[in-house]
Formats: C-alpha cells, structure tokens, sequence
C-alpha cells in the first residue's frame, strides 16, 4: 500500500509541476489573457524544461496536466 501511495503522490506532485510551469510560461509571453500574480519556485526552475514549446504545445500539456492532477486526485480518494 505504501508504494502505491507514493506512486500516487509522483504522479499528483510532476502534474502540478508541469501545469504550473507551463503555466507560468503562458503568462510570461502573454500569449492568454492572463494576470501574472507571482511565480512558483520549483516550477520556475523547471520551465527551462518547455520553453521551446509553442503556445498550441504549451496550452496542451498545460490542460493535460491538470487533468492527470484532478484525475488523480479522484482516483486517490476512491483508494483511500
């Protein structure tokens, strides 16, 4: 149970990262009507990872992740 768990918590930790990232992105080339209200610290060291992306790409893996996240967390609730 304990590994699954943790899985679990991979999984949910690298999709927010990933959204938020990406996010974070979006916002800075204002390609989205976005407000910038600060910046994530540990997605800010990580958007290096997508920055050649274009907007298309970034707004893709930006809802995916969210999805994964949400899709997770449901999932780990009906586990618990």
């Amino acid at each position: 149970d304990a590994n699954l768990i943790l899985i679990f918590e991979i999984i949910l930790m690298v999709a927010i990262l990933m959204m938020n990232a990406t996010d974070l992105l979006l916002q800075s080339s204002n390609y989205e009507n976005y407000v910038i209200t600060g910046e994530f610290y540990f997605s800010g060291k990580i958007k290096f990872l997508f920055s050649q992306l274009d907007p298309t790409q970034l707004y893709i893996v930006e809802r995916i992740s969210w999805w994964i996240h949400i899709l997770g967390i449901f999932l780990f609730a009906l586990y618990i």
